[in-house]
């Protein structure tokens, strides 16, 4: 058996108890992922119910009992995924999980007795809200479900990551178009020869090219002040003169 340290529940005035939880050494999560789970319910028997069936299917698991130990948790923690009840005393589970995701974004399971409009609005415009499970649930719907949001919260992120990617790839690309026209205006060399000589010197100085297009720019914008012309379209938005 792998004896994995749990805390019980959040005891008040800052302090984290702490208790020792039994964990099957083969245990394991839906496709062997073990999740480190903040669970918050307001019901002794919720939280009995998460301490014994979390570790069943190979998660750690921290209990809160309020809305804002579900927070002191987050922040002492830093779990894998949040598992919460909406309501909470103190701070109700949406509005902790809000502030936990502020913080540092994880994936938020939702659980709830009653489906009540309200409250299913504020999940669907939760951000970080991957799955809503109502009240009471089955051990083994409770694992597919954090399974899900796991994995749905990482598509997430790198579906994010790679539009960043893509925003940054552009805007490199509009810097070394407008660079490149510098050096045409500059120049007199056609369009392909200045792209070419711009490559060289960023071959030769082992930089980016999209670099090499902003000290260009810089440089127009530098001659365009000593001419007394006004900064034109050579000029990187954001960047000082």
């Amino acid at each position: 058996m792998l004896r994995t340290a749990t805390p019980n529940n959040l005891a008040p005035a800052g302090h984290v108890g702490s208790a020792v939880v039994d964990v099957p050494a083969d245990a394991a999560g839906p496709a062997g992922r073990t999740l480190h789970v903040v669970a918050a319910h307001a019901d002794p028997a919720a939280a009995a119910f998460y301490r014994d069936a979390l570790p069943r299917l190979g998660h750690r698991v921290q209990v809160a009992r309020t809305g804002p130990e579900l927070v002191q948790a987050c922040r002492l923690l830093g779990p894998d995924l949040v598992l919460t009840a909406h309501e909470l005393p103190g701070l109700d589970g949406l509005a902790a999980a809000e502030a936990v995701c502020r913080e540092r974004p994880v994936p938020v399971v939702l659980v709830w007795e009653a489906c009540v409009p309200p409250v299913a609005d504020r999940a669907v415009a939760g951000e970080w809200v991957m799955a809503c499970l109502p009240w009471p649930v089955g051990e083994a719907v409770l694992g597919g479900a954090l399974a899900v949001a796991a994995q749905r919260f990482d598509q997430l992120r790198a579906l994010r990551a790679e539009a960043a990617e893509l925003r940054r790839a552009l805007e490199e690309r509009k810097v070394v178009e407008r660079a490149k026209g510098a050096v045409c205006r500059r120049t007199g060399l056609p369009e392909d020869e200045a792209y070419r000589r711009m490559r060289v010197v960023a071959s030769r100085a082992n930089r980016k090219l999209a670099d090499v297009g902003r000290q260009i720019l810089e440089a127009e914008d530098a001659f365009r002040a000593l001419d007394g012309s006004p900064a034109g379209p050579g000029r990187v938005p954001g960047e000082g003169a």
